[in-house]
């Protein structure tokens, strides 16, 4: 009945200055805490590289397209639909006003993971459609 969702994702800044805002906030509280200095340093160096690693590396996993077909539980990444027969499958959601996440199992080179979809990742009528599958989908919550 439903034609199937077709979105191609963007950089997500909003996703970016999130991480930046959480990571500045921590290392702030860190460093005008009680604890010793040497437990502040460290604690924040960690943070510090927990940062990097999130901002410099591909989140999604490098999933850029993704295709909903609700008339079917079928959920496919356009990558994945050329290098392999199997295709990742929705297994859980958290659905929030600002944020999206969807958990898929999947096999490699995408392998399991939680998708974090923002608006500022797709146009608004494909935010508003992809919404609205969300709410109406089957899947666990």
């Amino acid at each position: 009945m439903f034609s199937p969702l077709k979105v191609e994702l963007a950089t997500s800044f909003r996703l970016k200055w999130i991480l930046i805002t959480f990571h500045l906030f921590t290392i702030i509280c860190l460093m005008t805490s009680d604890f010793e200095l040497i437990t502040r340093v460290t604690l924040s160096l960690m943070t510090l590289v927990n940062f990097l690693v999130l901002y410099l590396f591909p989140y999604n996993q490098g999933v850029k397209t993704i295709i909903w077909n609700a008339d079917i539980p079928l959920f496919i990444t356009l990558d994945e639909l050329k290098r392999s027969s199997s295709h990742p499958q929705p297994v859980g959601m958290l659905v929030l006003p600002f944020m999206l996440c969807i958990k898929i199992n999947a096999v490699a080179p995408v392998a399991n993971q939680w998708l974090v979809l923002l608006p500022d990742m797709m146009s608004k009528d494909q935010w508003r459609k992809l919404k609205v599958l969300a709410r109406l989908s089957e899947l666990e919550r």
